[in-house]
């Protein structure tokens, strides 16, 4: 949705749109209580963190408001490796991005 850049006639909508369709698939892998369906589900979920890597951080900081506390809720399940790597590293952008955490020199 944000590559097209000035295609959409309200891109305030579309990405409020985003933000909410995003927050309810991860509030709804949360609430899965069957291992079948939330391997069903892993590949949306995998395919929205490492989409969320590619944003500008002005974007990130945007969208990370919304699913960081889904994020935090995420950790305590019994997650994929590959889904835990790309959580992890959607967590060390925000510690390094709101200077919770020192960068490298």
């Amino acid at each position: 949705m944000y590559g097209k850049e000035g295609c959409c006639d309200g891109p305030d909508k579309v990405e409020t749109t985003l933000l909410q369709i995003c927050d309810e698939s991860l509030s709804y892998f949360h609430s899965l209580k069957s291992e079948g369906h939330r391997d069903a589900w892993t590949s949306v979920i995998l395919l929205l963190f490492t989409q969320l890597q590619n944003l500008s951080d002005d974007k990130f900081a945007k969208h990370v408001g919304v699913y960081y506390p889904h994020c935090c809720d995420l950790v305590a399940l019994d997650l994929k490796p590959e889904l835990r790597n790309v959580l992890r590293r959607v967590l060390v952008r925000i510690g390094v991005q709101f200077l919770v955490v020192a960068t490298s020199s």
